[in-house]
């Protein structure tokens, strides 16, 4: 590959980034009523997020489900609905470290179902037989593993409309984290 072909690559790459940037702050500028983008920087998604008015959004979403997981010591992890549908989920390889991301979890869904909420009818809760199908879908897709510096691997199962990333540290053990993904 030429360094003009890398640079093309890396701008196009760029240019996606920040388009995604303008449709996440659009969505979230429909549902919250009002821009998010910050004048100092109007592609800086970190400052979007920081938008009292999302702040104030989000915050009825954060401190609804704070708790939700104050009477289960051993979760490892949540699955996340959007508008009744099954959006992602987080598992942890140990309770304790699922407990400690779990505020930016909640927040970083917060902020995605305000962008992603549509206003209408009541929703469904996704049924216990639906979180099974799309933690299996995922499972059951075409593995990649990818090996990282200090013993870290990333294994990819990619499947038709679910893909699911694990990481694990060091040879033979349990996985650290699994990030499940509808596509």
């Amino acid at each position: 590959m030429q360094a003009n072909d890398a640079a093309g690559s890396v701008g196009s790459s760029q240019g996606k980034v920040w388009r995604g940037v303008a449709d996440m702050q659009e969505k979230l500028k429909r549902n919250v009523g009002v821009t998010v983008a910050a004048p100092q920087s109007a592609s800086s998604l970190q400052l979007s997020m920081e938008n009292e008015a999302l702040k104030k959004t989000t915050g009825a979403y954060v401190t609804a489900l704070a708790g939700a997981i104050d009477g289960a010591p051993d979760a490892i992890g949540f699955i996340f609905a959007i508008n009744g549908q099954i959006n992602s989920a987080d598992v942890y390889g140990a309770p304790e470290l699922f407990r400690k991301m779990w505020p930016k979890l909640l927040q970083a869904s917060a902020i995605e179902a305000v962008a992603e909420r549509k206003d209408g009818g009541s929703v469904a809760t996704p049924s216990v037989d639906a979180v099974r199908a799309f933690l299996s879908a995922a499972e059951s897709g075409k593995r990649a593993d990818r090996q990282l510096a200090h013993g870290v691997t990333i294994e990819t199962r990619d499947a038709d409309k679910a893909q699911l990333l694990e990481s694990r540290a060091g040879t033979g053990g349990g996985y650290v984290h699994r990030s499940y993904v509808l596509k």
